[in-house]
């Protein structure tokens, strides 16, 4: 059984978005905590692992379906997206972290888990920055 291409396209929508809300929360619970609110941190801390797990089932879900390779083909294609602003760097990157993350526990080549383990840990200079960046930016309101 195949998946409907409307239903491929919001799943990887909906995988967009909870990795952008993962790390949003998360780190925003860091921030807090940086900041002494203990409690507010956990609260924003089990929010964004909660987004990470709602990631990693539709994950599950489109590699059950599509399989890695057309996940693979996809990290490519989010990695050609276009970066217009800080908030598409964060989406982008938050993207490539969670996906190459998750295809590195897969059964794909040894070398291809390597570059994929890479591929995520050099984003997470590039989440941070732009996120720093969107927080600082005086035309983007936080309410």
């Amino acid at each position: 059984m195949q998946l409907g291409p409307k239903t491929e396209m919001g799943l990887k929508e909906l995988f967009i978005a909870n990795s952008e809300d993962h790390f949003l929360l998360k780190l925003s619970s860091q921030k807090l905590s940086e900041a002494g609110k203990t409690e507010e941190s956990k609260i924003i801390g089990d929010k964004s692992m909660t987004e990470f797990r709602h990631a990693r089932g539709i994950f599950e879900k489109l590699n059950s379906y599509l399989g890695e390779e057309k996940l693979l083909e996809w990290l490519k294609e989010i990695e050609s997206m276009k970066e217009d602003n800080h908030r598409d760097i964060f989406v982008k990157y938050s993207t490539i972290y969670m996906l190459s993350s998750f295809l590195s526990e897969k059964k794909v080549a040894d070398e291809i888990k390597l570059s994929l383990k890479e591929k995520a840990n050099s984003c997470i200079p590039k989440i941070s920055d732009s996120y720093e960046k969107i927080l600082n930016d005086p035309n983007v309101s936080l309410e």
